[in-house]
């Protein structure tokens, strides 16, 4: 199928490093089954090999809640992400109301042309009430494994300037086969229900399983999309139904599958989640667009979701802003079949906007000079103090009993106060053993401490 463009197939790479850590391939190469004409099967061994245990003391995670998510990729524009290390590290949600709130907000109000420039009594009385049962008890998150995020840092795509000076380039953005983004949905649960999902403390201490997970991996030029719920979510299957060639859409799983998961050391919590849909084309043979959504995922919208068409509008013009989500708003209303030239191009075919080869993370990407938005997020251990520090640094004060990746040590005002006085050279030997930070840094891990070593 010809697409708008012509994107370009990157050639695989080998073991890819990190100073001295080794990233082993964390996707789809190395499976013997073709994505293109056996999906729902290549689903599942994806599946499978991204929800093998990664767990630590501390944790419960998988090698997905190991990667990077926005926050850390994004949160900070003026310092360069750093990959994280594996460490205990309780549940974080990226996407709380108050979120998704601003980020639609702020789409809304940046294509005007795809939905109603809307005022503030609209959304209130029609935005919020369709955002909060997507944050209902729970939240989001959405993380990338090392290809995608070191596509991101190398491509300066982390910023919105560098976002900019992609578009003036020309482009294209094509992102390497191996790279793999997720989304996950979590509930709270009770401790009777914890045996039949895959869980993790919060940090609110709230017990949460995980209910919905989206993985797409670029094996495929438009990427390769797969949507899997538990088996227990009410609205599963009810608006476009479920289709699994190799799970089966019956009340049990194929034998081939579970004989994959136990195979693979997952233990059998992994037996209640179900593949809803795979994705690999714009249409289906007989010329019908093909469709996917997630009950919990696409709450408001699933009967008319297609995850590769919606993808396929990931695109942002000279600005720096990203097409709309969705085709009308209110009701939410999706995008499904062959994508629209219009979605890139001007009635004249001149070309308006530059595709963020279907990743629709980059839209969080920030401004480098300061913005409301995120003056008005608060400063966290996780997303921008953790990163600021290198591994170099934390192994070497590590002997002296200085924990910089532990937040349960930073957290401690006097720890916190000797750490900064060691960065700024009030108490010497100055800290880190490269010289002293720039004054931004600082002022950011001063900025922390005031807030009161938020998590």
């Amino acid at each position: 199928m010809k697409f708008l463009h012509s994107l370009v197939i990157s050639l695989s790479a080998g073991t890819l490093f990190l100073g001295s850590l080794a990233l082993p391939f964390e996707t789809g190469r190395g499976l013997q089954t073709d994505p293109k004409t056996d999906p729902d099967k290549f689903a599942w061994e994806v599946f499978t090999r991204i929800n093998k245990s990664a767990a630590t003391p501390g944790n419960n995670d998988t090698v997905w809640e190991t990667w990077a998510d926005t926050g850390l990729v994004y949160g900070n524009p003026n310092i360069q992400p750093i990959w994280p290390t594996h460490a205990p590290q309780p549940l974080r949600f990226r996407a709380t109301a108050k979120d998704l709130f601003q980020r639609l907000n702020k789409q809304i109000k940046q294509s005007p042309g795809a939905m109603p420039l809307l005022k503030g009594s609209f959304l209130n009385q029609q935005l919020i009430p369709f955002i909060l049962p997507i944050a209902e008890n729970g939240g989001n998150e959405v993380r990338m494994n090392f290809d995608a995020f070191k596509y991101i840092v190398d491509n300066q795509l982390w910023y919105q300037e560098g976002q900019k000076a992609m578009f003036q380039s020309g482009g294209p953005i094509t992102f390497p086969k191996g790279a793999i983004e997720i989304k996950a949905k979590w509930k709270v649960i009770a401790l009777a229900d914890q045996p039949r999902y895959h869980w993790q403390k919060g940090t609110d201490g709230n017990l949460y399983g995980l209910i919905a997970l989206h993985i797409t991996t670029k094996d495929l030029p438009n990427w390769f999309w797969a949507t899997f719920e538990h088996v227990d979510n009410p609205n599963r299957c009810q608006a476009i139904g479920c289709t699994d060639a190799f799970g089966g859409t019956g009340a049990n799983l194929s034998p081939a599958v579970t004989s994959l998961l136990s195979n693979a050391g997952l233990g059998k919590e992994w037996q209640n989640y179900r593949l809803t849909s795979s994705q690999v084309d714009f249409l289906r043979t007989d010329g019908t667009p093909t469709r996917s959504g997630n009950s919990i995922l696409e709450a408001g919208f699933e009967s008319t979701a297609s995850c590769i068409t919606c993808h396929s509008k990931a695109a942002y013009d000279k600005n720096g802003e990203f097409n709309s989500f969705f085709k009308s708003f209110p009701p939410p209303v999706g995008d499904t079949g062959t994508p629209d030239p219009k979605w890139l191009t001007d009635a004249m075919g001149n070309k308006i906007r530059l595709q963020s080869d279907f990743v629709w993370s980059m839209f969080e990407a920030l401004p480098r000079q300061p913005s409301p938005l995120r003056q008005a997020q608060t400063v966290s251990f996780a997303h921008d103090i953790r990163p600021l520090f290198q591994p170099i640094d934390i192994q070497h004060m590590k002997p002296f009993g200085v924990k910089l990746d532990d937040y349960a040590y930073m957290s401690d005002p006097n720890n916190a106060k000797l750490v900064y006085d060691r960065l700024t050279g009030a108490k010497l030997p100055i800290m880190p053993p490269s010289g002293k930070w720039p004054d931004d840094k600082l002022a950011l891990f001063k900025a922390w401490m005031d807030a009161g070593f938020p998590q």
